[in-house]
């Protein structure tokens, strides 16, 4: 029969899976109940708030094998990753920078490599971390608060804010208020970028700042 999940901000596709007992999250997008959230999320890793999630029933899969002979049968697992790209001021990947990530419980050290960017299979219950950066040589590293999961769709006022804060620009609090703070960021970002700097919400802009966002963290 299955059942309707109503996804809670910060929730990962990976995580519902993994909680509902499944080794791949594909089962449950692919479903044909799914269909309609599949239009509005292209992706699966940007589901948003009170979305709803129909979550399928687990089905056994049968094989035949020969009797009397030694079968292996490798069993997939569910991962989740971290990857986080540095640039500099100009946009320029910052390579061979010391780093710490702690979430999860534990930590990852190690240096940004040839395109800037770092990556870590974390624990799948992961939804906090730490990220430290040793910018400049036998300076304190700067810091930030990492929010796993919490990045939405680019339609939704959450989702826009959560990319102008990741990017610098001070927006205010990340949540469903588009305010004046928000409108301020995003005429900001627009003059950046060559857009008309009006702080309006629009498409051109939409799409800009999440391909420039999605070359940040790639």
């Amino acid at each position: 029969m299955g059942k309707l999940h109503t996804v809670q901000r910060g929730e990962t596709i990976i995580q519902i899976a993994s909680q509902n007992g499944f080794r791949s999250w594909e089962p449950i997008w692919t479903c044909d109940e799914n269909a309609k959230l599949r239009e509005q999320r292209p992706s699966p890793h940007l589901l948003a708030k009170d979305d709803k999630l129909f979550i399928p029933d687990k089905k056994p899969i049968e094989y035949s094998c020969q009797t009397n002979l030694k079968h292996t049968f490798r069993v997939p697992s569910l991962t989740q990753h971290f990857q986080q790209t540095v640039l500099d001021p100009a946009g320029e990947p910052m390579t061979d920078i010391a780093y710490e990530l702690v979430t999860g419980g534990k930590t990852f050290k190690g240096k940004t490599d040839g395109g800037g960017t770092l990556q870590h299979e974390i624990p799948i219950h992961a939804k906090t971390g730490e990220l430290k950066l040793w910018l400049e040589q036998g300076a304190a590293p700067s810091v930030w608060k990492v929010q796993i999961g919490h990045l939405e769709h680019i339609e939704t006022i959450y989702g826009l804010k959560g990319r102008l804060y990741n990017l610098g620009y001070d927006c205010g609090a990340v949540d469903d208020a588009f305010d004046e703070k928000t409108k301020n960021a995003l005429a900001e970002f627009q003059s950046d970028y060559g857009l008309d700097a009006t702080g309006e919400n629009n498409p051109q802009t939409r799409a800009k700042l999440e391909e420039v966002h999605d070359q940040s963290m790639r």
